[in-house]
């Protein structure tokens, strides 16, 4: 089994954790920087690739700690290279790395779900594990669709079209094929989004 993200790279949870040492430093590169958007939460901010508009991670300030996530361990690099490397010198001290798999946590979770049937169920590993990763990843992701610049937009965000019929209109159609594609997910028992929170936040009901 093996999971990947668009760019063909394998999915792995990668989160990347900084001291932060210049709060008003770095606050104001981040708010300068042409890579990274403010998200919709307090203190997060969203990195997005200009040729595609894909989210590439989010980032977040709290508790004295900065933390920068993103799906892939490539991505993460990527990151640590340009986008965080260009922050004020001093501003930030890295900590620590850590990757989560997902891959063979949703394969153990199927051997799990096989299982149960079984009398001997030392050794699982339940399925909730799984969900609970993708989860959590896609409350974070679409947490900054609402003010990601899309093609099929136009290359406006959800929030800009959602202010004019013609825009309403499109968000609707594309928020109609989101809703398919996660009622599937739905219907298969897989973790999935419930569009209706983006619908409810950018006044779509």
């Amino acid at each position: 089994m093996r999971i990947s993200n668009n760019d063909r790279e394998e999915l792995l949870f990668s989160k990347s954790t900084f001291a932060i040492l210049d709060e008003p430093a770095l606050i104001a590169s981040l708010r300068e920087s042409a890579a990274f958007k403010e998200g919709i939460q307090a203190n997060s901010y969203v990195w997005i690739r200009d040729t595609d508009k894909t989210v590439l991670g989010n980032l977040r300030l709290e508790k004295g700690k900065m933390v920068f996530e993103c799906n892939s361990k490539n991505r993460l690099e990527l990151a640590k290279t340009t986008v965080l490397a260009d922050l004020p010198r001093g501003s930030v001290r890295h900590l620590r790395d850590e990757f989560t798999p997902l891959a063979p946590l949703m394969k153990q979770a199927q051997k799990t779900k096989d299982s149960r049937k079984s009398p001997d169920r030392d050794s699982e590993i339940p399925e909730e594990i799984q969900h609970k990763l993708v989860t959590e990843y896609l409350e974070r992701h679409y947490a900054s669709w609402p003010d990601t610049p899309l093609p099929a937009l136009g290359g406006k965000t959800p929030r800009q079209a959602a202010r004019t019929e013609k825009g309403r209109h499109d968000l609707n159609a594309l928020l109609r094929d989101f809703e398919n594609s996660e009622e599937r997910k739905r219907g298969d028992g897989q973790p999935f989004y419930d569009v209706n929170r983006i619908r409810r936040e950018l006044c779509l009901d």
